[in-house]
């Protein structure tokens, strides 16, 4: 069949993250043909977009990606032929293995047979940003299950991880209440462009107006928001007062310490430290460490905390600023509909 190769490339540069990584199901390493969609799936998350192939099998997701990657072609030709997958174009002919296996086609049509006794809703305004902010706020601690989610209840999106709280209140609800696994929430950030999602028993379902769609594993149970709200309303600072110039002083020398902190964007941490007339960042992996020093007007006491970086950016490059509150032990980042705390480094 014919098929627009500048499309198959979006499509499959859209799907592809579900299928990274090891997995003790192979074709959860493949791009899977339905025939008129692909989709990659690894029991966190299932992508789907449309796209007519009329195929129906799975190949490595790496070779096909690679190859679709390098095509200048505006129509190629794919079929299926002796357990190959070929694709023909101008001057082009490849043969990749391919798999028809029922194991992977029946918990990809478990998760879309959720959708279907389910009605979509508009995604509230903001929910996204929401789910964004707050991923970071999440624990990496496997053994805390609960702890590795954002929650979201109602108007209520919120996450932490004993350092770190996060919390954000909507202005609509979202009539149902669902966690996912933070790692998962960036993975649905990067892919982006959702209009409409809807929740089942087990996934919880995003969809593009081009009717990409995007589903994420639930977690069983629900986020504990009463006792994160507590930590909120207990909360009793000074607001520390910085100028738009120190502002983008601190942030100029948070990007700077970002260059060596962890790789993984939703891992990575800064040191900041705010004391007496200037701003020090300080970021370190296994490749190095950098620290940058920028003057500010500040008289305050000394504030430490980690925080990180992309975060701390998005929150001070707001339309409406964020403002930076001290209480004992704690600071907190406030703009409207967003609230962040962060334990000070003395504290931990």
């Amino acid at each position: 069949m014919k098929v627009d190769a500048q499309k198959l490339k979006i499509a499959l540069n859209a799907v592809k993250p579900a299928a990274m990584g090891k997995s003790v199901i192979e074709q959860m390493t493949h791009f899977i043909f339905t025939e008129d969609a692909v989709t990659t799936y690894n029991d966190q998350i299932c992508t789907s977009y449309p796209i007519d192939t009329g195929l129906k099998c799975t190949v490595k997701a790496d070779s096909l990606h690679r190859l679709a990657n390098r095509l200048t072609l505006d129509t190629i030709k794919m079929t299926q032929k002796d357990g190959l997958l070929i694709v023909k174009g101008q001057g082009v002919e490849a043969e990749l293995p391919m798999l028809v296996e029922d194991e992977i086609y029946n918990l990809v049509s478990g998760v879309q047979k959720g959708v279907k006794d389910q009605k979509w809703q508009k995604v509230p305004e903001g929910m996204m940003e929401a789910l964004g902010f707050c991923m970071f706020a999440a624990s990496k601690n496997a053994t805390q299950a609960a702890a590795m989610c954002v929650g979201v209840k109602g108007k209520d999106v919120m996450a932490a991880d004993g350092v770190r709280f996060s919390w954000c209140e909507l202005k609509d609800t979202t009539r149902k209440n669902f966690m996912i696994n933070a790692e998962s929430v960036a993975q649905l950030i990067r892919f982006g462009g959702f209009h409409q999602f809807c929740v089942s028993d087990a996934w919880v379902h995003f969809k593009t107006k081009d009717k990409a769609v995007f589903h994420v594993r639930r977690n069983k149970g629900d986020y504990p928001m009463a006792k994160g709200k507590k930590l909120f309303a207990e909360f009793v600072g000074v607001q520390v007062k910085l100028s738009p110039e120190d502002r983008e002083s601190i942030n100029e020398a948070v990007a700077t310490a970002s260059v060596l902190s962890e790789e993984t964007p939703i891992d990575k941490t800064v040191e900041v430290l705010i004391e007496k007339n200037r701003v020090i960042c300080k970021g370190e992996s296994e490749h190095g460490k950098v620290s940058r020093r920028k003057k500010i007007k500040y008289e305050g006491d000394e504030l430490s905390f980690l925080i990180n970086p992309a975060f701390f950016t998005q929150i001070l490059g707001r339309d409406e600023p964020s403002k930076l509150f001290k209480d004992d032990g704690k600071v907190e980042l406030q703009s409207p509909g967003f609230r962040h705390i962060i334990a000070l480094k003395r504290h931990l």
